[in-house]
Order: structure tokens, then sequence, then C-alpha cells
């Protein structure tokens, strides 16, 4: 997963976080192992495909509450291991 600014076309999850300090950060479901970040039609092409989220969350999250809102926000993940 990677992290990236972007200009407006990422998909907006609902806010899952009530009071308290909250960091938003875009995550990038990557297809494969890549050595720069996707730019031009690389970067629209995983937008359409739904691969871009702008994801909210506290930054006291445990662990296993960031993967949960992973798996929310990118259903097809699964139990994929989120270790890396």
């Amino acid at each position: 997963m990677a992290e990236s600014s972007s200009d407006g076309e990422t998909s907006r999850s609902p806010s899952p976080v009530a009071a308290g300090k909250t960091v938003s950060k875009t995550f990038v479901w990557l297809k494969g192992r890549v050595n720069k970040t996707p730019r031009g039609y690389d970067w629209d092409k995983l937008n359409r495909d739904g691969r871009v989220k702008e994801i909210q969350f506290a930054v006291k999250f445990s662990e296993r509450r960031m993967r949960e809102l992973l798996c929310q926000n990118f259903p097809a993940l699964g139990e994929a291991d989120l270790n890396r």
C-alpha cells in the first residue's frame, strides 16, 4: 500500500472515528510490486477500479482495528496478509 495525495478522484469512506485526534491517509491497493508511484493513466485506472481510498482513522487505533478498517474499504482483501 502506498500513500499519496490526490486530486479529488479518490473515494471517501464514511468517517468511522468519533472524537479525538484523527489522521486522513490515502491508501492504494496495488496489483503487484512497483518501483515508482503510479501516475497518469495507471493512477486513473487504480481510481476507476476502486483501488484508491482516503481513509480517516484515530491515532490510537490498534493494529486490529486498522486491519478491519482496511478490509471494510477494500472488501476483496478478505483474509490477505497485511503485515508488509
